[in-house]
């Protein structure tokens, strides 16, 4: 496997700074970039850079797929709309493994899925998911006076923030419901029991694991 010099663009990575991809070559060392952020710039072994470009047009799926050039020449390196057949279009977002993250950062649905982002990139986040489909297009209620505030539309459907390390979500002491699930919960749980805690991090306050468990609120 050989290393490639590249950066980001969005949430996980912060922008502009360099980072590093591995694959047998460039184009497979662009298919084997972080599916969370975009490759916006990469260079191969002789020093040349590539940037990346999207399509104006969305594909027969309604992807807008990316390609990936020499900004000097204009010649094209990769392009998503030329791949394979048995090439399967990568999801932008994807959720992930709680124990794994690097962030301590991100979202965790009612399903109980996680979906990490770089700290403070939850309402970025909430928006990528929208245009991935994980979520649907929020209600004028759910949005409040911002009409693109996914993040408050997440948080209005009871999905959990985990910020740095805390948790953090929107409370609702006139619903009977509880504003976590167990399903959330054990999640959470996961994440802190990594981290070698015995207890949970909750606007700031610690709270044992059993009580967090137990309350409805």
């Amino acid at each position: 496997m050989n290393k490639f010099e590249c950066k980001y663009s969005m949430y996980l990575h912060r922008p502009g700074v360099k980072s590093v991809v591995t694959g047998e070559n460039i184009i497979d060392a662009i298919k084997n970039s972080n599916k969370n952020a975009i490759l916006v710039w990469i260079e191969d072994e002789d020093g040349t850079e590539y940037v990346v470009r999207e399509h104006d047009y969305p594909d027969a799926n309604g992807y807008f797929n990316y390609f990936w050039v020499n900004p000097t020449t204009e010649e094209i390196l990769y392009d998503e709309n030329n791949k394979e057949d048995n090439e399967v279009k990568t999801v932008f977002v994807v959720s992930s493994d709680i124990t794994k993250t690097t962030t301590g950062s991100g979202w965790v649905s009612p399903e109980g899925l996680f979906y990490e982002c770089e700290y403070e990139g939850h309402s970025n986040l909430a928006q990528y998911m929208l245009e991935d489909g994980i979520v649907t297009e929020g209600t004028s209620e759910e949005m409040g006076w911002n009409r693109y505030n996914m993040e408050a539309v997440l948080e209005a459907r009871k999905w959990a923030k985990l910020s740095n390390g805390e948790i953090y979500y929107k409370t609702n002491f006139e619903s009977a419901a509880p504003n976590l699930n167990k399903r959330q919960k054990e999640t959470l749980i996961d994440y802190f029991l990594s981290k070698g805690k015995n207890y949970i991090i909750k606007f700031g306050m610690k709270q044992s694991i059993e009580k967090f468990l137990n309350e409805d609120y």
